[in-house]
């Protein structure tokens, strides 16, 4: 038993083009495979690399969450 949570997670990027909704799935290389990730570390990783926060992770086959870059409101 590993204390490590694997699973394989697949990106996309979603844009709002004249009211309807596109998603296009995340791609790297110049083979154009798709960007997947397997360790949650890898995971927090990358989303942290992105600027997201919070980042929210997926548990369950079919669930989905929106990462967002986060952008800090405070006042200095």
């Amino acid at each position: 038993m590993s204390n490590q949570f694997q699973a394989a997670w697949k990106f996309y990027a979603v844009a709002e083009v004249d009211g309807q909704t596109h998603r296009l799935l995340l791609v790297h290389g110049r083979d154009i495979k798709t960007k997947t990730i397997r360790t949650l570390t890898g995971l927090l990783s990358f989303g942290m690399d992105l600027g997201v926060s919070p980042i929210s992770v997926p548990r369950h086959v079919g669930e989905r969450a929106v990462w967002k870059i986060y952008e800090d409101t405070s006042e200095d």
